[in-house]
């Protein structure tokens, strides 16, 4: 038993030593919804910054833009709409956070054999079933390990980072794949919650609104 055991000890250290860690960098997807394979509403653009415990997501479309800012050390942030002349910011804390995010906790994960490569990474396939019901398509990477995991869009115990996903919403599939990334360093003043400028709403008050 003990060559086998070390082989698979070998296996596993070399996956951990090969991965690349995105503690600081970007990364850039791009969100169509979909309806009988035809393209409906807007497409949108979706920027994740990452530096240490900070967090920053932009979506952005024609109508607008929405940005969520989160420092997980600190357990403070905030999501920032502007829509035409509408603009609006909701402060979150560590349950907010918590509960915005709850949306893809995972139920279970599958593996499944098929690979396709996605920005020169070569990805492996994983459907992730969440626990209200609902089914995640996701290609990552194994190349790339995000460190700080607690983010928007990073599903699960994946052991790699995600470059593409889908899923259903109400008959239409969302879909989200990666254009670019890299690993440059992001300013600080890139995560700042603006500090005036915008009508606060509360959380709760945000969410009877949706």
């Amino acid at each position: 038993m003990r060559i086998p055991l070390f082989i698979l000890f070998l296996a596993t250290a070399a996956i951990v030593v090969g991965q690349k860690r995105l503690s600081e960098g970007s990364i850039s997807f791009s969100v169509l919804t979909l309806a009988q394979n035809q393209v409906v509403g807007d497409s949108l653009i979706a920027h994740h910054f990452f530096k240490g415990a900070h967090t920053r997501t932009d979506l952005i479309g024609v109508l607008g833009k929405t940005i969520t800012l989160f420092d997980t050390r600190e357990e403070i942030g905030a999501i920032v709409r502007e829509f035409g002349g509408q603009k609006i910011m909701i402060p979150l804390d560590a349950s907010s956070w918590a509960d915005k995010n709850a949306w893809y906790s995972p139920d279970s994960i599958q593996y499944i054999n098929e690979e396709q490569t996605i920005l020169t990474y070569p990805c492996n396939r994983a459907q992730i079933r969440l626990r209200n019901g609902a089914l995640l398509r996701v290609w990552y990477t194994p190349s790339i390990v995000l460190e700080n995991k607690d983010t928007e869009f990073q599903m699960g115990d994946l052991p790699g980072l995600v470059l593409a996903y889908d899923y259903e919403n109400e008959g239409k599939v969302v879909s989200y794949v990666a254009i670019s990334l890299n690993f440059d360093p992001v300013p600080i003043q890139k995560f700042d919650i603006p500090s005036s400028g915008y009508r606060l709403l509360s959380y709760a008050e945000s969410k009877k609104q949706l």
